[in-house]
């Protein structure tokens, strides 16, 4: 009983019958248990099953199977089974499973095999045995494996009796699953089949195997003597069995086991569709047989078979006789491949050749066959072909044999032959590798017809080492070009060898050609056929056609770097029809050097260019191979550059000419024209300058111009701006603009500076040798515009308080044509003279009819009059309204061209003044103030002034008559009284002058802040004589008393004052006493607050105050009072 640990208090029974059916039938229970202790405590473990390519020695190799032949297949024609295969005891492999499961028991197993019996159990305490036969069997055929199977009693078996197929390359192992009693010898293996007696199934109280859940019990009909297909799943797990003997995992009862007469069993497998087929087992005993089938059973592509028998620990004889197979063995291919010893590549003319093997033969390859007297250890040898053409004689140093995976470390010319799984790699690979012998590559070259060369290139060869040959020992029959050491650097240096101007078109060795129009795309056509060394000299020679190129010239174009302002560069022109040396002057562009006669014109070269040079080239540098001069037209002998008719022959390469366009030289033709008075007469005058050139920006003769009027007329005139001109006498001209015509005579265009000339006519239009193209005119006039001043200003004194007019200092003047037309000097071509003074931080601008004050200073005035072309820039513009302001916005040098002027200097004096009384006599003991002698003082800009002159108050120094300062102050401080004693002094006043004030100002920051007025100034000795102007006063101070001076007078002097000061406290506490009627009430007795409410309380009261009976409340002892009173009224809110 148990308990299942998924279901709380579960119970059920679960009875294990482990001994032998009799036994526990007959109730000897001792016999049970020692059973089951034997089968529990049974030992399986794992045994290797055969590998692929597992050693199989069938027989030694006494022959050859036979030469190969390339390309042709080959068998070792043993593909079944033989009789005698079962019989032979090397072809099986005999062990015992160990592990829990099958009890204690010797560790070996069997008696052996012997004349076709296997003694499984030889009558030994041994628990189990299996014995595989060691061949894979080609499940994609039929088998049968039949025989007798007999135990010395019917009671010594345990698990099982019968046969096993096993997957090849698997091993029979006891997995962790299969634990327990009544296994099978195949549970642990995955993918095996059981076929046979199943001693000991489950019972029917079971419901697992293995503990893998089971539908259909093994319990059938109540027997433990089964007969059963069972197959384990990939997890080497027994499954379940069928409840009948024809499906799946099938199973039938058979009764008491009848081992000691022996049971014949036959195994049959019948492949319908490849590995998918039926497979059956039939056991006859006791003259009945039973059968279980299994249809639709899939089986692997090769497996082996394999006998076993269990005893269970007991002793028991147990027999396998007369055991039969009939199968197939599993066959693969054994590819042999005839390789290139140096290349390592199959060789061409050897395709490879399949033999087709066992699997477990040992297949070899030899130079020599096997006999008896020297065998080998192959199951079979095969006989390699010859060295082909090219080739060294088969020898054991030139012809090699080894396997890929060798048969063993001494039998490397021969493979244990493996099943090959479909899609990998084949193990089974045998290569013969042959020696190729040296050859020798040669390129030989010949001339196409029609072509001619001096010379041919000189033949080029590679491989074995001889005269002008380049040694190279990879040079080998089938080597391709490119796999060797030197050759495969024919293509380059084929192409070096090709002269310049030629193409190899053609490549031949008599049987393969090999063409193209250029060398690169007939060496590309021959290396795109893997050229490679053949094993015939013959076809190693090849024959190299040379071709002379096509070629053509071409005729590039452009302009003398000196040409400026061209016109497009002409297209290039190719030359047609030209090959390697030919003359290019045989098929020059029809063309190429047509003039364009007229502007119109649409030939090759350009209106107003001509040919100057041609250059063998794309550019103008070297020696020209022609030039032209230019000085005519294209039919005047060396006016143009020819090509010359020989000496220019097709290149290989360039085959570039560079035609130079210059272009003509042509001339230009300048004159003056004067409007009006012409007092030098230079109206007509001018020259024609040549060598100008077409595209040349359009020159400005004029300097020209004059210079040959200086030489030919002998005017010079002179000029700065090359606007205005001057000759000796001072007369100017003056441009007024310039008139552009094409033509001679031709209406032209009037333009006002030759800038704007330029503008529209920027460069020389194209036309012929020495041709006139340009016409200016420069139009001019006279101008003897004039204005003079004085050198100083006639107007004295100048101050700052003076109305100053400055054309009172203008002298003479005249107008544009020399003579002063309205006889105002200041008026000058209809405008008045402009006056621009200037000093100091002034630079004043006006009319000079306009008067106007200036500060202390020095000054320039400089008078401006409008010239000629002062007139026209001014009349031009509408910016500034007035002259002054126009003048005033010209730079420097356009205010010198546009005026005449005259200078006058101008100085401003400082009007700084003050003046006092002669003489003052004042009494000893009396107050005097110094500012009282002053009888008057101005200021420097001649403002009336006093107490402070330039805003500095005046200083005064008293000197006694032995020149002693006895008083340094300001004069408007008063002098102690007493201060004089009787005597005459010198009162003298001091009025700074604007420096003087600025000087003061200075000196007062570090002056002594008691002794700082400007008397102490003055008598500080830093001052000079510009900075005050003074006036001076004799003062003479006397003994005289004044009326009521002395102790009466002063006592009717304290009098008054003390009636004065009665009267003014009468005066003011009156007024107090108007202003305490009129007082508010206080706000905390709620009247007078800042609210209308309020206020009108406050007006109230106000009135009360004024009532008599009121008055009192107002005093202070009484406001108690009233603020009672008020709280009784209601009147406290």
């Amino acid at each position: 009983m148990y308990y299942s640990k998924h279901q709380k208090g579960y119970k059920t029974s679960h009875k294990v019958q482990v001994t032998h059916f009799r036994t526990w039938k007959s109730g000897k229970k001792w016999v049970y248990a020692f059973m089951a202790f034997s089968l529990l405590a049974g030992d399986i473990g794992s045994i290797p099953l055969l590998q692929h390519g597992q050693e199989q020695i069938v027989h030694a190799a006494t022959s050859s199977s036979g030469t190969l032949v390339p390309n042709s297949p080959a068998s070792t024609n043993n593909n079944n089974v033989l009789a005698g295969d079962v019989s032979t005891a090397t072809n099986w492999t005999t062990s015992k499973l160990t592990g829990a499961g099958y009890g204690p028991g010797t560790a070996t197993a069997g008696g052996g095999w012997s004349g076709g019996t296997w003694t499984a159990i030889a009558g030994t305490t041994q628990t189990n045995a299996v014995s595989l036969f060691n061949q894979p069997l080609d499940m994609t055929q039929s088998l049968t494996l039949s025989g007798k199977i007999t135990t010395s009693t019917n009671s010594s078996v345990a698990s099982a009796l019968g046969v096993m197929l096993l997957p090849t390359g698997t091993s029979l192992s006891l997995n962790a699953g299969g634990t327990g009693t009544g296994i099978l010898p195949t549970e642990g293996t995955p993918n095996a089949i059981f076929a046979g007696r199943d001693i000991f199934p489950l019972n029917s109280g079971s419901t697992s195997i293995n503990g893998q859940s089971v539908a259909n019990n093994d319990w059938t009909g109540g027997s433990y003597y089964q007969i059963r297909i069972s197959q384990t799943g990939a997890n080497g797990l027994k499954q379940a069995s069928a409840s009948t003997n024809n499906t799946a995992n099938p199973v039938v009862g058979t009764g008491t086991y009848n081992g000691t007469s022996g049971e014949s069993y036959v195994l049959t497998w019948t492949p319908t569709t490849g590995t998918t087929g039926t497979l059956s087992y039939a056991l006859t005993t006791g003259g009945t047989t039973y059968t279980v089938t299994w249809p639709n059973l899939t089986l692997p592509a090769s497996m082996q078979v394999g006998l076993a028998a269990s005893a269970g620990g007991w002793t028991s004889t147990m027999t396998y006789t007369n055991t039969t197979l009939t199968a197939s063995r599993v066959t693969a291919p054994v590819p042999v491949n005839y390789l290139n010893k140096v290349t390592g590549q199959a060789i061409p003319s050897m395709a490879p050749s399949t033999i087709t093997a066992n699997v477990g033969d040992t297949i070899g390859l030899s130079l020599v066959a096997p006999t008896t007297s020297t065998p080998d250890s192959n199951s079979y040898t095969f006989l390699a072909p010859a060295a082909p053409a090219g080739y060294s004689a088969n020898s054991s140093t030139n012809t090699v044999i080894s396997a890929t995976n060798p048969a063993s470390s001494t039998n490397t010319a021969a493979t244990k032959v493996q099943a090959v799984a479909q899609g990998s790699t084949n193990p089974n690979v045998v290569n013969v590798t042959y020696t190729p012998s040296q050859q020798t590559v040669t390129f030989s070259w010949s001339l196409a017809s029609g072509s001619t060369l001096a010379a041919l290139p000189a033949s080029k060869s590679y491989g074995a080492a001889g005269t002008a040959v380049t040694t190279d020992s990879s040079v080998v029959t089938d080597n391709p070009f490119a796999s060797t050491t030197f050759l495969k650097n024919y293509a380059g240096d084929l192409t070096s060898a090709v002269p310049a101007g030629y193409n190899i078109t053609s490549i031949t060795n008599g049987t393969s050609t090999y063409t193209g129009t250029t060398t690169a795309a007939t060496l590309a056509a021959f290396t795109a056929a893997n050229p490679t060394v053949s094993a015939s000299q013959a076809s190693n020679n090849y024959t190299l056609t040379l071709t002379a190129a096509a070629q053509t010239a071409t005729f590039n174009y452009g302009y003398v770097n000196t040409a400026q302002h061209t016109p497009a560069v002409p297209s290039s022109m190719t030359t047609t029809g030209g090959t390697t040396g030919a003359n290019v002057a045989q098929s020059l562009p029809t063309g190429w050097n047509t003039p364009s006669n007229t502007a119109t014109a649409a030939n090759k070269i350009p209106y107003g260019y001509y040919i100057s040079a041609i250059y063998a080239g794309n550019s103008a540098t070297g020696t020209p191979i022609a030039t032209g001069t230019g000085m005519g037209p294209q039919t005047t002998s060396g006016a143009w550059a020819n090509f010359p008719a020989t000496g220019q022959t097709y290149g290989a390469t360039g085959n570039q000419y560079y035609v130079q366009l210059s272009p003509y030289s042509v001339r230009t033709s300048w004159k003056v024209s004067v409007l009006g008075t012409d007092p030098d007469y230079l109206d007509g005058l001018g020259n024609q300058p040549n060598g100008v050139v077409v595209g040349q920006a359009t020159p400005n003769n004029q300097d020209n111009m004059f210079s040959s009027i200086a030489s030919n007329n002998g005017i010079s005139m002179t000029t700065t701006d090359n606007i205005v001109y001057t000759d000796p006498a001072g007369i100017r001209y003056i441009i007024t603009g310039y008139t552009y015509a094409t033509t001679a005579g031709g209406t032209g265009t009037t333009y006002p500076t030759f800038a704007a000339l330029l503008a529209a006519n920027p460069y020389i239009p194209a036309g012929t040798y020495n041709q006139p193209l340009q016409f200016v005119t420069v139009n001019m006039i006279s101008d003897q515009t004039s204005i003079r001043s004085n050198s100083a200003t006639a107007t004295t004194p100048l101050t700052p308080a003076t109305n100053y007019l400055p054309i009172n200092d203008i002298t003479a003047s005249t107008d544009i044509d020399g003579a002063d037309d309205d006889g105002l000097p200041y008026a000058i071509n209809g405008y008045n003279a402009v006056t621009n003074i200037t000093g100091g931080t002034t630079n004043y601008w006006g009319d000079a009819t306009n008067s106007l004050k200036l500060p202390i200073g020095s000054y320039t005035e400089t008078y401006y009059a409008l010239n000629y072309l002062g007139l026209q820039a001014y009349q031009a513009q509408s910016t500034y309204t007035t002259v002054a302001s126009f003048l005033q916005s010209l730079s420097s040098i356009n205010l010198a061209k546009y005026t005449v002027s005259s200078t006058t200097t101008l100085t401003v004096a400082d009007a700084t003044t003050i003046s006092a009384n002669n003489q003052h006599i004042i009494p000893k003991a009396g107050s005097y103030n110094p500012s009282s002698d002053v009888l008057s003082a101005t200021n420097a800009d001649g403002t009336n002034a006093f107490a402070a002159v330039n805003n500095v108050p005046v200083g005064v120094i008293i000197t006694d008559s032995a020149g002693n300062n006895v008083w340094v102050n300001n004069m408007t401080v008063n002098l102690p009284k007493n201060k004089l004693v009787v005597g005459t002094y010198s009162e003298k006043y001091y009025a700074l002058t604007a420096q003087g004030a600025a000087d003061y100002t200075t000196w007062k920051a570090t002056a002594s802040p008691s002794a700082n007025t400007v008397g102490d100034f003055i008598n500080s000795g830093q001052t000079t004589s510009g900075d005050y102007v003074t006036a001076t006063t004799q003062l003479t101070v006397t003994n005289f008393i004044l009326p009521f001076a002395g102790g009466s007078g002063n006592q009717f002097l304290y009098l008054m004052i003390s009636l004065a000061a009665i009267g003014a406290l009468g005066l003011y506490f009156s007024k107090r006493r108007k202003e305490e009627e009129f007082e508010f009430v206080p706000e905390q007795a709620g009247y007078g607050a800042s609210t209308n409410t309020n206020g009108n309380k406050a007006r109230i009261f106000q009135t009360l105050r004024k009532t008599r009976p009121y008055r009192k409340v107002f005093h202070s002892k009484n406001r108690i009072h009233l603020a009672q009173t008020q709280r009784k009224e209601g009147k406290n809110d």
